[in-house]
């Protein structure tokens, strides 16, 4: 899921300055791409196929692509796009993307089991 983040804030445009990624028990999982331009933020939920997400970019850079990114590599079957005009310089961002697939098994990117230790 870092990885994905990643390239879809360089596919918007985006200059990634961090990344962090948080895993729940026991599946699904949080992450956030700081950017220069912002942030990307995501939270899953693979028990039920669902993502949640907002694209929250100022400047040049375009969030739709990195929506086409996100929805390609999480194989939704269905998105819904809020967009959201934030600030007062033009600025696109999408909030409360949500994606979501009829699959019953969870994409890979979706899920990570947390394994109780002890």
């Amino acid at each position: 899921m870092a990885q994905l983040l990643r390239s879809a804030a360089e596919s918007a445009g985006a200059t990634v300055l961090a990344v962090h990624i948080h895993g729940f028990e026991p599946r699904g999982l949080a992450g956030v791409a700081v950017l220069a331009e912002s942030h990307l933020s995501i939270h899953t939920w693979p028990e039920v196929g669902y993502v949640a997400a907002d694209l929250y970019t100022c400047g040049r850079c375009d969030p739709a692509r990195a929506h086409s990114m996100l929805a390609t590599e999480l194989e939704a079957s269905r998105s819904e796009i809020m967009e959201i005009a934030r600030g007062g310089h033009g600025e696109r961002s999408l909030g409360l993307v949500r994606l979501t697939s009829e699959v019953h098994e969870p994409s890979r990117a979706m899920s990570r089991t947390v394994e109780r230790h002890g």
